[in-house]
């Protein structure tokens, strides 16, 4: 050891295995970091509609190709009303599940970009949805919702 301490080679020498023994011992929290630093953000900005599409029961996969129309009008609206990927995929579910027949009313689309526009910690999505189209979510629904979407 003195003699490696001594020499300039052999103090460069030391230094570089002291490097790689560093590195070595670094590599899984590195690699672990690298796998799942960048999910710390909202989960559901990773869940697409085509999946949560997927997952719905056949009859309700049938009503949406059914209802195509007005799942693309729905997307046009809310674009148009900034809303992000995760409000319309939001949006078709919950149109598919409770809201077929309501787009005959007077400015459905707006009034239903309005319910994710003007929700807050007093008014919840869902509320505001009862409230503009009459409709009631059971609580069973509620956690559903809230399973797909939390």
């Amino acid at each position: 050891m003195a003699i490696l301490l001594g020499d300039k080679k052999g103090r460069k020498f030391l230094v570089y295995v002291i490097g790689i023994a560093i590195v070595i011992a670094l590599l899984p929290v590195i690699a672990v970091f690298g796998l799942f630093g960048g999910m710390s953000g909202d989960i559901s900005e990773f869940i697409s509609y085509e999946q949560i599409k997927n997952t719905l029961p056949a009859e309700q996969r049938e009503l949406m190709e059914q209802h195509k129309n007005e799942l693309d009008r729905i997307e046009t609206v809310f674009e148009v009303n900034g809303l992000s990927d995760t409000d319309i995929s939001k949006a078709k579910t919950i149109y598919i599940s409770c809201l077929v027949g309501k787009e005959t009313e007077e400015d459905f689309y707006e009034r239903y970009a309005d319910c994710f526009l003007l929700q807050s910690e007093e008014n919840d999505l869902l509320d505001n949805i009862s409230s503009a189209f009459g409709i009631y979510f059971t609580d069973e629904e509620r956690q559903q919702f809230n399973n797909l979407y939390s």
